[in-house]
């Protein structure tokens, strides 16, 4: 971010209530993600290591997009990426109507990489974020909050 730019975002309450939002709202996506294996495992009767490809494709997400999403957020900026990040998540929900009506495991786990790519790009965005959005001295204490 430029110098400009900066010194905008800096003074922005309401940014900093829905950065913190955001904070949740991939917690909260995270934790569906557990209680979705054991739906999953009984549904498809999957061994426990079958079932266990949904961790696996939601973290492998992770591992793959970090540094991916750290790059593109230099290019386009944390805003920007905060939107990539949520259409992306919108993406990944979307994708499990198709993966429903298809009735096979294996389709469920692509939503699972999708959304997690999302989360990432979140994640990437708003650690950084919420640390201009204030002052630099209790910069530590919004992220602690969030």
């Amino acid at each position: 971010m430029t110098e400009t730019s900066d010194t905008k975002v800096r003074h922005q309450p309401l940014l900093v209530g829905l950065v913190v939002f955001l904070f949740f709202a991939w917690g909260f996506g995270t934790v569906l993600n557990d209680t979705l294996f054991p739906k999953l495992k009984g549904l498809y009767s999957l061994t426990y290591a079958e079932g266990m490809l949904t961790q696996f494709c939601f973290f492998l997400s992770y591992f793959i997009f970090a540094i991916p999403a750290g790059l593109l957020l230099s290019r386009i900026g944390y805003i920007r990426g905060v939107v990539l990040g949520l259409l992306g998540m919108a993406l990944g929900c979307a994708l499990f109507f198709p993966a429903a009506e298809a009735d096979v495991f294996p389709a469920f786990l692509v939503p699972l990489f999708v959304i997690a790519g999302g989360m990432t790009m979140l994640q990437v965005a708003a650690n950084p974020f919420i640390e201009l959005l204030g002052s630099e001295s209790t910069s530590h204490s919004r992220l602690t909050l969030a």
